[in-house]
């Protein structure tokens, strides 16, 4: 994730909007049960018939949450941002509707965002900064 090692590089965050943007995110444990569940449906039925379903977390995260929580992983404090007006084409909301592959397939995700970005914040600093 960019965020996470240019804030471990304490070399400021460019954010491309304001704070009020959102996102979704999904961990990779739920991305690869929901693909499972998806591949063992696709297997169970007689006409192999593909479906499509969109994978993700079922919570919508501002950057300004995302900014609070990567913060508290900073054992050093806060992240320093530099704001830019938007880009052309810069999306303000992506959010995902999980509604379908919920009731389909059953899929609920399980990992919180804050768990996730507080592992992978863990991970990319012990496995590629670590001395």
């Amino acid at each position: 994730n960019k965020c996470i090692r240019v804030a471990i590089e304490k070399q400021p965050v460019v954010i491309y909007c304001d704070w009020s943007s959102s996102r979704y995110d999904i961990h990779v444990d739920d991305l690869t049960d929901g693909i499972q569940m998806a591949l063992s449906r696709l297997f169970s039925l007689p006409s192999r018939t593909i479906e499509k379903f969109h994978l993700a977390n079922h919570k919508e995260i501002t950057l300004q949450e995302l900014k609070d929580i990567l913060s508290q992983c900073l054992l050093e404090g806060s992240l320093d941002v530099v704001y830019k007006p938007a880009r052309l084409g810069e999306v303000n909301r992506n959010f995902a509707n999980i509604e379908l592959v919920t009731k389909v397939l059953g899929f609920n995700p399980t990992v919180s965002f804050e768990v996730g970005i507080s592992s992978l914040y863990r991970w990319i600093k012990s496995n590629e900064y670590s001395i």
